[in-house]
């Protein structure tokens, strides 16, 4: 049995608060379900989703972008579920890094937003989160540790320092980063807006500088976390294999595998067999299999049947022995799987 674990969609969390539940919603976003998600490279650089490194803060996976020798080209992953969200509804904001390599500018992973000031739908600024920029040297009033290599760190995007492409709010990078609140109060109308093109206005990004910045540079980003006012907060888990079986998203057929410990071929958790559910090379637990048997069966004959032909292809291809098909066999006769309710 390969290992075993989260299960693809969404779990909710809540939390009781004095008013109400403070709901978190955790999704998975992997290469089979990007949730709204797109990556975007140029040159040689590569962004792809991987297990670890080290120990992630959220399930076994994260997003890794590396760039490559230029540091001009870039790697992002962005979002466009966020179109139109105003800057002051924004209730959370942050996400997780670690750098394997980078240059002495201490670059991670940063965070973009394409900000809309006039409410025509088109791209007027650009709003840029930066590790580096978040110290006591840089943004006294809030700060955060410094980029360290080789260790997950935690940034809290929507209390840090900012910095404006078009020094809104005098808004500058290094030690003239802002507060969002201070642009938020020279343009209260900046919203969140997709690019022309549909590509996310919420965006993870990686280069876009010179070699002496990205060089080279390999890091993760995991565990985005974005609240809107009146809405949930979802917090992105980026995942190479969001149900953990062993099978890579792009690469599974089965996404979202079931995979409790042992097969169950009665459909009530009574009559559960001693054959552990493995899975296949297309990422297909046995129990996936027969969960297909049971769905849509017109009656009980027909699931009986759809059990035996599983049951005996499963033999012949070595996955179970001949006494595990004939119980698969007897369990599936035994069920009420198909039988009309009296």
């Amino acid at each position: 049995m390969k290992n075993t674990g989260a299960i693809l969609g969404a779990v909710i969390v809540c939390s009781l608060t004095t008013a109400a539940y403070a709901v978190t919603v955790q999704q998975d976003v992997s290469p089979g379900n990007l949730d709204g998600w797109s990556p975007q490279t140029s040159g040689s650089s590569t962004l792809v989703f991987e297990n670890g490194p080290a120990t992630p803060p959220c399930g076994t996976g994260s997003a890794e972008f590396r760039i490559d020798s230029t540091g001009t080209s870039e790697a992002t992953l962005a979002n466009a579920n966020y179109n139109g969200t105003l800057l002051s509804n924004l209730t959370a904001l942050g996400f997780n890094t670690f750098v394997e390599q980078n240059n002495a500018g201490g670059q991670a992973v940063y965070l973009v937003l394409q900000i809309d000031l006039d409410g025509n739908g088109t791209v007027d600024d650009q709003l840029y989160f930066e590790p580096r920029y978040q110290d006591a040297t840089n943004f006294p009033s809030n700060p955060q540790p410094a980029v360290t290599t080789n260790t997950w760190q935690t940034w809290n995007a929507l209390p840090g320092g900012w910095w404006s492409q078009n020094a809104i709010a005098g808004a500058g990078p290094g030690t003239n980063v802002k507060a969002l609140s201070a642009y938020i109060a020279a343009q209260p109308n900046a919203r969140i807006v997709n690019t022309s093109t549909g590509f996310g206005g919420v965006q993870l990004v990686a280069g876009r500088g010179s070699a002496a910045d990205w060089m080279n540079f390999i890091g993760n980003a995991d565990c985005f976390t974005i609240g809107v006012s009146g809405g949930d907060t979802t917090t992105f888990d980026f995942e190479l294999d969001a149900d953990n079986d062993g099978v890579p998203d792009d690469q599974d057929n089965c996404l979202g595998s079931d995979t409790r410990p042992n097969v169950d071929v009665n459909g009530d958790q009574a009559g559960v067999t001693s054959i552990p559910n493995t899975v296949n090379d297309h990422g297909c637990t046995i129990q996936d299999l027969v969960n297909n048997c049971a769905n849509g069966v017109k009656n009980h004959g027909q699931y009986v049947s759809c059990i035996a032909h599983l049951a005996n292809t499963l033999k012949k291809n070595g996955a179970i022995t001949k006494a595990q098909m004939q119980e698969m066999k007897t369990g599936a006769a035994q069920s009420n799987v198909g039988k009309k309710q009296k």
